[in-house]
């Protein structure tokens, strides 16, 4: 494939199915295909048609392939999911997280006797620990125990409760009681949003 040089750049850009590139207007080429020149000319001084026809369009010194917008767009939802998929990831480790806590201060509260004092110093020694994480409040904790009491199996992981952010966890712990009915609002929440 032939391609042309760019006087100062030394940028190039092939084309596929074709044996010319478009160049920066007024550079200099180191070689032109044949029965392509005057298109190429015309490519080169701006006409839009002549750049169409070879596939590239040029936007301020840069030769970009017509179908830009198109992979850009593929390029920005290949993102938007990957960051979806990382959110999950993050949210059921969270989740995984705060319900092992909640199970440690359960188990200490019944064989130990752990009451809301310890529940307030564990806070504030966490807090210390981690100052630049969010949710160890003395509330937190015990919506931690709370949740650990409601799903008592490490197979929380694969409750559907697992899937949902904390802070609609805590909603539900707090205003639906009952253990079907919140089972409802769960499947709910992630069948509709």
């Amino acid at each position: 494939m032939v391609r042309l040089l760019v006087a100062s750049l030394m940028l190039a850009m092939p084309l596929v199915g074709q044996s010319t590139v478009l160049v920066k207007p007024g550079a200099a080429a180191a070689a032109q295909p044949a029965g392509d020149t005057a298109l190429l000319a015309k490519a080169k001084h701006g006409d839009a048609a002549a750049q169409v026809r070879l596939g590239l369009k040029y936007e301020q010194g840069v030769g970009v392939r017509r179908d830009y917008p198109r992979i850009l767009k593929d390029l920005k939802a290949r993102i938007q999911n990957a960051q979806r998929k990382a959110a999950l990831v993050v949210n059921l480790e969270l989740v995984f997280l705060y319900w092992e806590i909640g199970c440690v201060i359960l188990q200490r509260q019944t064989t130990e006797g752990w009451g809301a004092k310890v529940i307030e110093r564990l806070s504030l020694d966490l807090r210390n620990a981690f100052p630049d994480v969010k949710g160890f409040s003395p509330r937190n904790l015990k919506y931690m125990k709370d949740f650990a009491t409601v799903y008592p199996g490490p197979s929380i992981l694969q409750q559907p409760a697992a899937k949902l952010p904390w802070t609609h966890l805590c909603l539900l712990l707090d205003k639906v009681k009952d253990s079907e009915a919140r089972a409802w609002h769960i499947q709910a929440t992630l069948e509709n949003g």
